[in-house]
């Protein structure tokens, strides 16, 4: 019998996690460009083009810095394991998190924050996030993009 909940056995890898050190690189060049203030939408996309890297990437190294938090705007939120997560997905499911959140708010839509992890204690349910609406806290294991997209409009209409 396992001791913890993520203590099963190993999952299989289907997808290359961002090197560790291309995530610390991201991380201490968004804390650069934030100064310790909270992190915006505008800082993860300027950071992201000076560094050359995709804006899932920016947003992923932030898990890697817990000084690093994204500035509240909206009234859900929408944590994201981003660390062996990766391992089985996250960083897709992240992207089309970002991209559902930007036509959402282009349309002056109900949208959501995001918070990357690095862990949510999940592991054997890759890849997980965990939502927070006013009404309710719930884990939403083994995401898809496809899935992703479902979930946004559940959480941002279905309340």
């Amino acid at each position: 019998m396992a001791l913890l909940p993520n203590a099963g056995p190993p999952l299989p890898m289907t997808h290359t996690p961002i090197p560790a050190a291309e995530m610390m690189r991201l991380a201490r060049a968004l804390r650069s460009a934030v100064g310790g203030e909270p992190v915006t939408v505008e800082a993860v996309s300027r950071v992201a083009e000076e560094e050359g890297a995709p804006v899932s990437h920016v947003y992923a190294a932030m898990a890697m810095d817990p000084n690093l938090a994204p500035a509240k705007v909206h009234d859900i939120l929408v944590a994201i394991c981003v660390g062996s997560c990766q391992a089985q997905g996250a960083i897709p499911v992240l992207e089309v998190l970002l991209e559902e959140r930007q036509r959402r708010q282009a349309r002056g839509a109900r949208a959501f924050d995001i918070l990357p992890r690095s862990c949510l204690d999940l592991c054997s349910h890759s890849p997980a996030c965990m939502s927070r609406t006013p009404n309710a806290m719930q884990a939403h294991p083994q995401l898809t993009p496809e899935k992703t997209h479902a979930l946004v409009s559940e959480l941002c209409d279905g309340e």
